[in-house]
């Protein structure tokens, strides 16, 4: 019996399990093991939301900038010669959506712009920017400097606060070359028939021969190589015998109209804002089509301009100054004028990740610099970065 006591002595002892001291510590040891994973976790997925946010606001950066620079390059290209040659030339710039004399053409046909743009006011070199009440809508075009134009009216309760606002006009680099211009009958003549669907009704283009310049609205799809450019619709004068015969091949080149505003606006979809484009519409009151987002995640835009001020004029850039110091140079004749002496444009981004992306940041990381301007934006978490470049306009150059 006192082996069988024995043997029973050793199986309740072998099933007593631990202790509560024992039990303790093993918790003990795995909360801290949880915890470590948890922090581990927490900062991993901080890493790589603060990564994809400077990746996004990194790419959103590099697209708008490429957007903005493709037509800033051709800024002005009116064909073979730039403005000021057609200008300096008896009929040289002849509008047909006017009297035939451009100063007097709508403001999206003012081709002796080649560029405008309207400063938002407080934005300029040297202005603290505070924006850290998010990105809202701008109400009031004396929000600008230049105020925006009654055309431009489109981009109120759109177009973001401190943001500028950019203008160009310009012919598009595609072009075909076998176009008589039929001055009597006011038609364009193509004489390659695979030249025909370059040609699309209501669409405006341009007509240069090297030695002068016509701005038309098409009135007819092409029919077997012919397309009315008479008197209707935008043409508001005919052909002039006088200033416009002599357009034939070969010479003679006939391109699409660009006229095309750019800004940061509120995108209607997302909510965010972005880089918007709007381009002509010949059937919209004010010429202006609907507003396309470009990029999203952008913030602000901002323009100084590199004017040539010298007399004689020599094309080479001598002060820059923002949109609204354009207007007070002591050169040129005119508004139009003082807008054909900027050569180049220092231009500047801000984009911002999609989301909130990082923890809480101090005060000066929620700062942005650009183009000379500090912006203050809300420590939301968002990734934000500036993006600069300068962009030297391809037909300032005197031809």
């Amino acid at each position: 019996m006192s082996i069988v006591n024995a043997m029973r002595r050793r199986i309740r002892a072998s099933q007593q399990g631990l202790s509560l001291v024992e039990l303790m510590v093993a918790l003990a040891i795995g909360v801290l093991l949880l915890l470590g994973l948890v922090e581990i976790f927490g900062s991993t997925r901080a890493a790589f939301g603060a990564a994809e946010g400077s990746s996004r606001a990194q790419e959103a950066g590099r697209f708008a900038t490429e957007f903005l620079k493709r037509d800033l390059r051709v800024t002005g290209h009116v064909g073979c010669l730039n403005e000021r040659a057609y200008l300096s030339a008896a009929g040289g710039l002849f509008v047909h959506m006017s009297a035939g004399a451009v100063a007097a053409a709508p403001y999206a046909f003012r081709v002796d712009y080649p560029i405008q743009a309207y400063e938002y006011a407080g934005t300029g070199p040297g202005d603290a920017v505070d924006l850290s009440a998010g990105a809202t809508a701008a109400t009031v075009s004396g929000e600008w400097s230049p105020a925006l134009p009654t055309e431009l009216d489109a981009l109120l309760n759109e177009a973001v606060v401190g943001s500028d606002v950019l203008v160009v006009r310009f012919l598009s680099p595609e072009f075909v070359d076998s176009v008589i211009v039929d001055i009597a009958n006011a038609q364009f003549q193509i004489t390659d028939l695979a030249d025909q669907p370059f040609f699309t009704l209501d669409s405006v283009y341009g007509v240069t021969n090297c030695r002068k310049l016509s701005l038309v609205q098409a009135r007819t799809a092409p029919v077997a190589g012919i397309v009315n450019v008479g008197i209707s619709g935008l043409n508001a004068v005919g052909w002039s015998a006088q200033f416009e015969d002599g357009y034939a091949p070969p010479g003679t080149s006939v391109h699409n109209y660009n006229y095309v505003v750019y800004y940061a606006g509120i995108d209607g979809a997302s909510g965010q804002p972005s880089l918007k484009r709007r381009n002509l519409d010949p059937s919209s009151a004010t010429f202006l089509g609907p507003s396309e987002t470009l990029v999203e995640g952008v913030e602000s835009l901002q323009f100084v301009f590199g004017v040539d001020t010298s007399a004689p004029q020599d094309d080479q850039v001598d002060v820059y100054h923002t949109a609204d110091g354009i207007a007070g140079l002591p050169v040129g004749a005119d508004d139009p004028a003082r807008w054909r002496r900027v050569a180049t444009a220092r231009m500047g981004v801000i984009t911002r990740s999609p989301n909130s992306s990082s923890a809480a940041r101090d005060a000066a990381a929620s700062q942005i610099r650009l183009a000379d301007s500090v912006f203050t934006f809300a420590d939301d978490g968002r990734v934000r970065q500036s993006h600069e470049t300068l962009v030297s306009m391809r037909n300032r150059n005197r031809n």
